[in-house]
């Protein structure tokens, strides 16, 4: 998949302990049953779907691209009366849908993005023999909103030198790579300065990217999964993806390490990692004559996890959580950090959490939190 994306703002959910949990001990057929709440319940219909590129806030789905690609008109995906998506594109990026979308606000996007480790699942159907390679083919996929947002520095490198994650949960090219059998995934750690490094960027890639399933009718609905567990102290950094298909955990597992910052180029245990710290758009998308269909795309969390970019709170029994794993809460228009208040407040209506900052917004203006104290700033939201 070609690298290119981004993403944004999520509700947040009642206030819940952290909980840990290993890949051997989810089950992939009720996540919720293995502690995981729903975050994002991707439906598809004319509410749910910025369908005619309005770019306004409060969609799940948008049209409106990155990079400069133009918007994806109505012609080329249709929602029938049960809320199915089939897209039906006239070109082949496949990216014709995504979470969220580029925006002139201050945040520079629209959307959702999700960090911190998920249970992400889509149920889709294709016609397989209908897939030409050669003019896309379907998939469901990711890209940092970091990278989106011009935000993926590599921190001690060179100024606009780039690291980010491509994220593929499911690929599926017919009878070219591994044949009607398969399906891919990969996990693309992105890297160097522009058409200078490399021709485009610099690329490592997992080698164990060929998901067998066998005989499979794909004009049928199958869900294809993913489960991140990011690597933090509680797991010794050990961060890993593991595909799912219909609910059941396949053998392709790719291992990280968290390491930090770490130094070009990936490599080891260190490839992959930077996932962990950054936020993934979802994106949907397939190729000329290979119509794909989605019943829904889902995120599931756990309670504790990183809040998505963008989260919004206005009251009590909600929370963000930051990248450092600290828990903010709004009671009685009081901002708490743990617990005990975050310097002087009053009078807020709601809590932002934006590109790792956390904002308090009332009636005379907007503050963000940085080095320990509140500081006068613009709003997170225009």
């Amino acid at each position: 998949m070609k690298s290119n994306l981004a993403a944004g703002a999520a509700m947040a959910t009642g206030l819940y302990a952290t909980l840990t949990i290993s890949a051997g001990a989810f089950d992939g057929k009720n996540p919720a049953g293995s502690g995981y709440v729903l975050k994002f319940d991707g439906t598809f219909s004319s509410s749910t779907v910025d369908v005619n590129g309005t770019g306004a806030a409060g969609f799940k789905w948008y049209v409106t691209k990155w990079y400069g690609y133009p918007k994806t008109t109505t012609s080329q995906f249709s929602i029938d009366s049960a809320g199915v998506l089939t897209i039906n594109p006239n070109e082949s990026s496949n990216y014709q849908i995504a979470t969220a979308a580029p925006s002139s606000n201050a945040q520079g996007y629209v959307g959702q993005a999700f960090g911190g480790g998920f249970y992400i699942e889509g149920k889709i159907a294709l016609k397989s023999a209908q897939v030409d390679t050669t003019k896309g083919w379907p998939a469901f996929w990711s890209n940092a909103l970091e990278e989106l947002t011009g935000k993926a520095q590599w921190p001690g490198q060179v100024t606009g030198y780039n690291h980010h994650i491509e994220n593929d949960f499911f690929e599926y090219y017919g009878t070219s790579g591994g044949g009607v059998k398969t399906f891919g995934m990969a996990l693309h750690d992105w890297y160097g300065l522009l058409n200078k490094t490399c021709p485009g960027y610099c690329k490592v890639t997992n080698t164990n990217g060929v998901v067998q399933v066998g005989a499979v009718d794909w004009t049928q609905f199958h869900t294809i999964g993913q489960l991140w567990i990011p690597g933090t102290s509680a797991n010794n950094n050990q961060g890993s993806v593991t595909t799912y298909f219909d609910g059941v955990a396949t053998p392709n597992v790719v291992k990280w390490v968290n390491q930090g910052n770490g130094v070009p180029a990936p490599s080891g245990t260190f490839v992959a990692s930077i996932q962990d710290k950054q936020n993934l758009v979802v994106i949907l998308g397939t190729g000329v004559g290979s119509p794909m269909r989605v019943q829904y795309v889902r995120v599931w969390q756990l309670p504790g996890a990183i809040s998505p970019n963008g989260t919004t709170i206005t009251g009590a029994n909600q929370q963000i959580v930051d990248s450092g794993k600290n828990v903010w809460t709004l009671v009685g228009g009081v901002v708490y950090k743990n617990g005990a208040t975050a310097g002087f407040s009053a009078l807020v209506k709601k809590l932002v959490y934006s590109n790792g900052i956390v904002y308090q917004g009332t009636d005379a203006g907007w503050w963000g939190w940085i080095n320990n104290n509140w500081v006068a700033s613009g709003s997170p939201l225009a």
